[in-house]
C-alpha cells in the first residue's frame, strides 16, 4: 500500500505544505483517509502514481472526503435545493462510489469551494434514499447489516465506470472476492466476478 505523508511545515512563514510517499507494507496499515472525486475533463489535470513517484505532485480508510464539483447548494440555505443538487450529483453513480460509500468509517462531503456540507454519519437517511443502500449498512458496514448477494448487486445496478471492466472490479472488496484484473475483457469481467461469488458462497440470491 502506498499512503501520501501530508505534514504542515511551521518553520517558514508562511506555512508550507509537505507531501512525501510512503509504502506500507505492515499488515495492519495506520489510520489513513481516502480522497474521492470525479476524474476531470482534461486527464491531463488529473495526478497520477506516476507523478508522485517522480515527485510532481483494501478499502477500509478511517474517513473518506468526497468532493461534489457539481453540488453549488449547501444545507438550509435554499429550501430543498441542496437535497435535490445531492440527489442529482454524478458522484453517486460512480462504479467506485459504493466502497467509498460503506468501507470508510466516516465519509465528509463537500461541495464546490470545498464547503463543507455533512457527513455520512449524519446525512444518513438523505444518502439511503439517494443510493438505496440500508441506512444500516451506511452506519455499521456489510457485514453487520448482512446484505444478501442481490442486494449488494442491487445496489450497483445504475453505476457508470469508463471501462466496463471497473463495473466488475469496484464491487471485489464489497464481496470479498480476489481475482486478476486483466483490462481488456470487457463485461467478460462480470461473469468472472459472479463465478467467483458462487465458489465463496451457496446463496440463492445472486440468480435474481
Amino acid at each position: 500500500m502506498h499512503l501520501l505523508h501530508c505534514a504542515w511545515d511551521r518553520s517558514s512563514s508562511p506555512w508550507t505544505l509537505s507531501i512525501s510517499l510512503h509504502v506500507c507494507i505492515s499488515s495492519v496499515p495506520p489510520p489513513y483517509a481516502i480522497l474521492s472525486h470525479r476524474w476531470a475533463a482534461n486527464l491531463e489535470d488529473e495526478v497520477t502514481f506516476d507523478d508522485m513517484m517522480a515527485g510532481a505532485a483494501d478499502q477500509k480508510s478511517d474517513r473518506c472526503y468526497a468532493y461534489l464539483e457539481d453540488v453549488r447548494s449547501i444545507p438550509g440555505l435554499l429550501g430543498h435545493a441542496f437535497e435535490w443538487e445531492l440527489g442529482s450529483s454524478a458522484w453517486f453513480s460512480r462504479g467506485w462510489t459504493l466502497q467509498e460509500l460503506l468501507a470508510p468509517a466516516e465519509v465528509e462531503f463537500f461541495a464546490q469551494g470545498l464547503r463543507p456540507v455533512g457527513r455520512k454519519t449524519n446525512m444518513t437517511q438523505l444518502l439511503s434514499q439517494i443510493s438505496r443502500i440500508a441506512e444500516r449498512a451506511l452506519l455499521f458496514g456489510v457485514d453487520v447489516y448482512q446484505a444478501s448477494v442481490a442486494e449488494k448487486i442491487s445496489w450497483a445496478a445504475n453505476s457508470i465506470t469508463t471501462r466496463p471492466e471497473d463495473r466488475a472490479y469496484s464491487l471485489m472488496g464489497l464481496f470479498g472476492v480476489n481475482m486478476p484484473t486483466l483490462y481488456g475483457e470487457g463485461h467478460h469481467a462480470f461473469k468472472r466476478l459472479q463465478h467467483e461469488i458462487m465458489r465463496l458462497t451457496n446463496h440463492q440470491s445472486i440468480f435474481t
